[in-house]
């Protein structure tokens, strides 16, 4: 038999009890013999760290990686999964005590592994956004999950212009979903409007392909616009090398790209060499394209897009036509017009780090004529200038059944920027 006292229990009749918690957090009121139980608790952790992983003393076991030498402690060592099974398998490094280790991630440095070993004698990590891959590698390869979980929550606070590539490739290659989705939803705000050469050269095939198959893509003015940013992205795709700035890219993938069309008859993205840059291209809608004849011609002059893929868009775009005008419903007299939208709204301050997000959820509206509806109120604390996205999906008011969810008919407004001197917000698209 056994008792248990709780403190926080023993002292909440008390007016002035402290709880449990408020003693580890105050330090003026705490009792002086609690802080100085801290105070050798904290000395006995850096001694440790200092004295055995920092000094190597009483060290039992060295580890060689990557040209360089750590004096270690197997009773330590064995907190991880990998040296555990190491030293009590039936392997020939279990009655070593010095130890050769092939690192396959060329992702891992000296400095992560450093991280890494130190984690095993001290609770209290300095990871840095600059080198958390480094470190996400080293705690992968020893099979560290705490060390993988703080990594990973480092990762999702600093996206950024200058992270986000790389923290994507970090997430697919250790497993790591939510920070790869988080990469995908924070560029497909920002990509349209920040076409850095150093950030497109950064994005992936993988990752441009969720990017521009996604129905929540922020798209600026037209959808002609999301082909001209991955023309951008293309010509640096290929071109690893180029090294000129910003202003010059626009002449310098039109010269490439119009050279290319003329040296084959075959389309770009058909040709062995640049087929696998496909399936970004295939997230772009091109419906939205051939209807302006002067995009048709580029996007036919340039022969970029596979003539199949052409093909396929006009013969569905006058199928659409004349399933509208070529029957006795082109024109609805109905009063009633039902439609599902949604409205996001996104700041971002200094390197493009998220300030404020806001999105109201996909609404169903019935409205009249000149009806109005309240979709999204945006809280007056938010930071200008703001980027808004709409989602618009119309179908037949007269069904039965309203469709469960959104699918591939829904059409994206353009983005606008308000300013704190804009008075309304409007757009137009063309769902016909």
């Amino acid at each position: 038999m056994g008792g248990y006292l709780s403190l926080t229990r023993c002292n909440s009749k008390k007016p002035n009890a402290v709880k449990r918690k408020d003693l580890c957090e105050t330090s003026d009121e705490e009792p002086e013999i609690l802080r100085a139980k801290r105070l050798k608790l904290e000395t006995t952790t850096k001694y440790i760290h200092e004295r055995l992983f920092l000094n190597g003393e009483g060290s039992d076991i060295q580890i060689h990686c990557l040209n360089t030498t750590w004096n270690l402690h197997k009773l330590y060592l064995s907190q991880s999964p990998y040296f555990r099974c190491m030293f009590n398998g039936p392997w020939k490094e279990a009655d070593q005590n010095s130890i050769i280790i092939d690192v396959p991630d060329d992702n891992i440095t000296v400095s992560a592994l450093n991280v890494a070993f130190g984690s095993l004698y001290c609770s209290e990590l300095d990871i840095k956004s600059e080198e958390v891959v480094a470190v996400m590698a080293a705690a992968a390869l020893f099979q560290l999950e705490d060390m993988v979980q703080l990594s990973s929550k480092i990762m999702l606070d600093s996206i950024s212009l200058t992270t986000v590539g790389s923290f994507f490739d970090a997430a697919e290659t250790y497993i790591l979903p939510q920070v790869a989705d988080r990469c995908v939803n924070w560029l497909q705000r920002v990509l349209m409007v920040n076409q850095e050469v150093t950030l497109l050269r950064s994005i992936g095939v993988e990752m441009m392909r969720r990017i521009t198959h996604s129905p929540f893509f922020f798209v600026h003015q037209v959808e002609m616009d999301i082909y001209t940013m991955l023309k951008k992205w293309l010509f640096l795709s290929i071109n690893k090398h180029w090294s000129g700035q910003r202003k010059e890219l626009y002449h310098a993938k039109d010269d490439f790209f119009k050279q290319k069309a003329s040296e084959s008859e075959v389309h770009l993205l058909d040709r062995p060499d640049f087929v696998k840059y496909a399936p970004a291209f295939k997230g772009i809608r091109l419906q939205y394209i051939i209807s302006d004849r002067a995009s048709q011609l580029k996007l036919i002059s340039e022969k970029i897009l596979p003539h199949e893929w052409l093909l396929a868009a006009c013969w569905s775009h006058w199928q659409r036509n004349i399933s509208v005008h070529g029957t006795t419903h082109a024109v609805s007299m109905l009063t009633l017009r039902s439609v599902r939208v949604q409205v996001t709204a996104t700041s971002y301050g200094n390197n493009w780090k998220q300030l404020y997000y806001k999105c109201s959820g996909f609404k169903q509206l019935d409205l009249l004529k000149d009806g109005e509806a309240l979709v999204l109120e945006v809280d007056k604390s938010a930071p200008f200038p703001l980027y808004l996205s709409v989602l618009l999906l119309t179908f037949t008011p007269c069904a039965d059944d309203y469709p469960p969810q959104i699918q591939s008919q829904t059409d994206q407004l353009s983005v606008g920027t308000l300013t704190p001197s804009d008075q309304m917000f409007s757009s137009f698209v063309d769902v016909s």
